[in-house]
């Protein structure tokens, strides 16, 4: 099985250039499964945290990652499965909501929203060819891959930490697991990403591939 994986998007403020990557990547790989870890849309105008005045308005952020979303679609083609791990981004205004004392059945349902095709479908954990993928929200650090691979008790994929992306194996003599984080596809130029702008590490821009259950981070280099 070849697997696809799809890191986190954080739309519309995706890297420039992360489209184009994705569509290069897909047409190489050929997957039979496409799996995206979680965060593919920022929701930067309704967190919690402080918005950054001259970030695009609620209403013109989601337009956007609207957009964003229907291009992805048509990179893997309208009739292509997607599995999403759901994620902190993406259920952002639902925990506003709870702030805020609504019933989750005055909310939309967020595939609406989005204006997602019924063939993408969101669950906490997806297990595929004895893979487990999830977004690996709780997980920090360059080893957090593999320690979500122990924690999961098998080879495991995730994104979330946008810092570091690789795969690393670990065998206690009986068996041996492997983790995979695939960094993320976001632009660290934007101004929801300006939070991090001063950090000691900035983000590994990049993809997953597994092919016969071997795990592969492609970069995403200059000219590709």
């Amino acid at each position: 099985m070849r697997i696809l994986v799809v890191p986190d998007l954080h739309e519309p403020f995706s890297h420039p250039a992360a489209h184009d990557f994705l569509a290069r990547v897909f047409r190489e790989v050929r997957p039979d499964e496409v799996v995206c870890v979680g965060d593919e849309i920022d929701a930067h105008g309704w967190s919690r945290h402080e918005r950054h005045p001259d970030a695009p308005g609620q209403g013109e952020e989601l337009r956007q990652a609207v957009a964003k979303l229907r291009s992805l679609r048509k990179i893997l083609g309208k009739h292509r499965r997607l599995r999403v791990c759901t994620s902190n981004h993406q259920n952002r205004h639902f925990r506003k909501a709870v702030r805020a004392g609504l019933p989750s059945a005055f909310l939309r349902d967020y595939r609406e929203v989005i204006e997602a095709p019924s063939n993408w479908e969101w669950a906490d954990r997806w297990v595929l060819d004895g893979i487990a993928f999830i977004h690996g929200e709780g997980y920090s650090g360059q080893n957090s891959a593999l320690s979500a691979a122990q924690k999961q008790r098998c080879n495991t994929v995730i994104g979330h930490v946008h810092s570091w992306a690789a795969v690393q194996y670990h065998s206690n003599g009986i068996n041996t697991i492997w983790g995979m984080n695939v960094g993320c596809l976001v632009d660290p130029a934007s101004l929801a990403m300006n939070y991090a702008a001063k950090g000691a590490n900035a983000q590994v821009l990049g993809c997953g591939v597994i092919d016969g259950g071997v795990p592969r981070f492609v970069p995403m280099s200059e000219g590709r």
